[in-house]
Order: C-alpha cells, then structure tokens, then sequence
C-alpha cells in the first residue's frame, strides 16, 4: 500500500418554518458517508481482481493494519463495505510499477446502527 485517506462526511437540511411562529425549523442530519481511497500496487489478477468486485457490488468486510510493533499501529475495520471505483494510477514516482487506486464506501451492519467503521490503536 502506498497511501491512503479516509473520509466521514455528513450533509445538514433545512427543516421547515415553524408553523405558530414562523420561525426557523432548524436542521435535519444527514445520513454519514463513510468512505476510504486505498492506493496500492497491482496484484496478479489471479490474486486480486479489483474490477471484479467493482462489478460485482457485493458487500464484504475490510481490514486496514498500518504498523508491526505494540504502541506504534492501528487498524480499521468494518463489516459492509463496498467496491465503489477503481482507478488505474499514473505516476512517475513509481516507474514501472502498475499502481491502483480503489475507493471503498462503508455501511453500518444494520440501517439504525453506526459503525460503519471501527479505528483501533493498540
């Protein structure tokens, strides 16, 4: 893995004027949209076939470890997430190297629940 980023956005509506006073109804929260860009290099299709899945649409656990020694990593998790798109990486930096960019997006288990994703340090 090269890099990676991790988005939580979450939209606010305007409610409706207050029907006895006309004043402002306030706001309604969005549904979160929890996704992830995950930029790696290409495995062997055998291996790892991302346009596959993207085509597929499946939902599937996921599991991102960053670091090896005790105080020093965390991972994140979830149980639903999905292949949303993925991208062929052009860059200089890495020569030869065949890069792919995959973005991911997050459900929670059930639709009232939320944990769409779990971050652990340890």
């Amino acid at each position: 893995m090269k890099s990676f980023t991790f988005t939580v956005e979450r939209g606010l509506s305007p409610r409706a004027l207050d029907n006895t006073s006309g004043n402002h109804g306030g706001f309604t929260p969005d549904r979160r949209t929890v996704t992830m860009v995950v930029e790696i290099e290409q495995l062997a299709l055998a291996t790892l076939n991302p346009r596959t899945l993207e085509a597929g649409a499946t939902l599937g656990a996921f599991t991102l470890s960053v670091g090896s020694t005790a105080t020093n990593r965390f991972s994140s998790s979830t149980a639903g997430s999905n292949l949303a798109v993925v991208r062929s990486v052009t860059d200089s930096d890495d020569g030869p190297t065949a890069m792919t960019q995959i973005t991911m997006q997050f459900y929670p288990s059930t639709p009232n629940a939320n944990d769409e994703v779990r971050v652990r340090f340890d």
